[in-house]
């Protein structure tokens, strides 16, 4: 929205009382609906509750993702319910529709109601077994992702993202010497990832986000994955480092990553190949992860985990996968 009398507005917190009004009379939900904020980040997350039920109600930023990348993230959300696999399932609305544009002073923001889910996150109660078993489930939704179909081409295209949000990176780089380290490393990982053919790995649908603060064990044990809002066609191995970058940088104990490995390896084994390009992924997620956190500042500020205003720790970690690829 442009208005020459309204101070621009990079994303503003909708109020939860009208949001609450308006998702009652879009899902024919009873009269009696209370909307709380319970998360403001990337995306504001309301818990929105109705005859007794809960549900989550999630709404992007302006301009956060396209309609093809929103109706893929439903189809393979509802694809792998099908088979099975729980997540939080999203609800259609009065009208037929996933996701609901609202207009926010920056622009169109969209709606999604899920269902809520019950359960403790993977974080907390990372035990051997747990960690193993979610390592399995993965593996095992993997097994099965050939089946899924799209008309809509969505992939998680790593070197363009790091290309396109790396001068925000820059912007927080004090010293030269630093640009010049990321300006190596981004170009020969860049350039060496987009060399990869997809028909010689395997690749396909993936959530491409499963670290362990992104799953919910249930009490029965199974999990329920959740913030699908990154999806797309990937290497299977590659969304793999989203769950062992996390273990790393949050410097958790090695073994989980080999419990999460040894699971996924019980229900599907790597290729030559596969284990060969991994310290090359895992220096891709690196990448993405600072570019990403780096545009997102003047989003939600400093308040990304771990993004205390300084970024040596990132640079720790750049330098050690660099190294582990073969880049520096």
């Amino acid at each position: 929205m442009t208005n020459k009398n309204i101070f621009p507005v990079s994303k503003s917190t909708l109020s939860a009382d009208a949001l609450g009004k308006f998702i009652q009379k879009k899902y024919n939900l009873s009269n009696n609906v209370s909307c709380e904020l319970i998360a403001r980040g990337i995306n504001d997350i309301y818990i929105v509750k109705a005859n007794r039920k809960s549900y989550a109600a999630r709404v992007l930023r302006s301009g956060a993702r396209t309609k093809d990348q929103l109706s893929y993230e439903i189809e393979l959300m509802l694809f792998y319910a099908k088979e099975g696999f729980h997540s939080p399932e999203p609800i259609c609305s009065n009208d037929n529709k996933y996701f609901i544009p609202i207009l926010a002073p920056e622009g169109e923001r969209y709606l999604t109601l899920f269902n809520w889910v019950e359960g403790v996150l993977l974080s907390d109660n990372a035990s051997k077994k747990n960690i193993y078993n979610f390592g399995k489930h993965i593996a095992q939704m993997h097994n099965i992702n050939h089946k899924f179909k799209s008309r809509k081409k969505i992939h998680v295209d790593s070197s363009k993202y790091i290309k396109k949000y790396f001068p925000a990176l820059v912007n927080l780089l004090n010293k030269k010497n630093d640009i010049l380290f990321y300006e190596k490393l981004i170009q020969n990982a860049c350039t060496t990832f987009d060399q990869i053919k997809k028909d010689t790995i395997p690749y396909g649908p993936t959530h491409s986000d499963i670290h362990f603060r992104n799953v919910f064990l249930m009490e029965n044990n199974n999990f329920s994955l959740i913030d699908w809002d990154t999806c797309g066609n990937d290497f299977l191995i590659k969304e793999l480092t989203s769950f062992t970058w996390l273990i790393n940088y949050l410097e958790k104990p090695k073994k989980l990553n080999e419990y999460f490995m040894n699971g996924y390896k019980e229900e599907r084994k790597f290729t030559k190949e596969e284990e060969e390009l991994y310290p090359l992924f895992f220096c891709m997620r690196h990448l993405h992860i600072i570019c990403g956190v780096s545009k997102s500042v003047n989003i939600i500020g400093h308040n990304i985990i771990g993004f205390n205003h300084s970024l040596e720790n990132y640079k720790k970690l750049a330098v050690q996968a660099g190294l582990d690829a073969g880049l520096l």
